[in-house]
């Protein structure tokens, strides 16, 4: 019996935890598989956006090193992927390249991991050119 009320107990803490954390702001983390070095860029685009109710915050950004992801993935921190698709959404990216896994000890309150791929570089030109045209319009 009391294995049953701490699992719940655990349960209600990670609901409640979880809920403080998707509050207002959506909090990110960009990972710069690329090899462009184009989070920078990213991250003003996002921050720039004021189209929603909801804060837009860039905790970190961080280039991967020697290593290239192939493919631009949404990770969503949290179960409601309400701050992912708002992401999918600005960046112009297909709502399947979502996934939700949680990040253990997530002390800064990340709600979005964005892992920018490869693939990333021709949707973010298009992206640009688009921007462009509608800011000459």
């Amino acid at each position: 019996m009391i294995y049953v009320l701490n699992f719940f107990q655990t349960f209600a803490t990670t609901i409640t935890k979880e809920q403080k954390i998707a509050g207002e702001t959506v909090r990110i983390n960009i990972i710069d598989g690329t090899q462009g070095s184009i989070s920078e860029e990213v991250s003003h685009h996002l921050l720039s956006y004021n189209e929603s109710e909801k804060e837009i915050e860039i905790i970190g950004q961080d280039g991967s090193g020697f290593r290239k992801f192939p493919n631009t993935v949404i990770i969503s921190r949290i179960t409601n992927l309400d701050n992912a698709l708002l992401i999918a959404k600005i960046l112009s990216l297909d709502e399947s390249k979502i996934i939700y896994k949680s990040l253990p000890k997530n002390v800064e309150g990340i709600t979005v991991t964005l892992v920018l791929g490869k693939d990333f570089t021709e949707d973010w030109n298009k992206l640009k050119m688009k921007r462009s045209k509608e800011a000459n319009s």
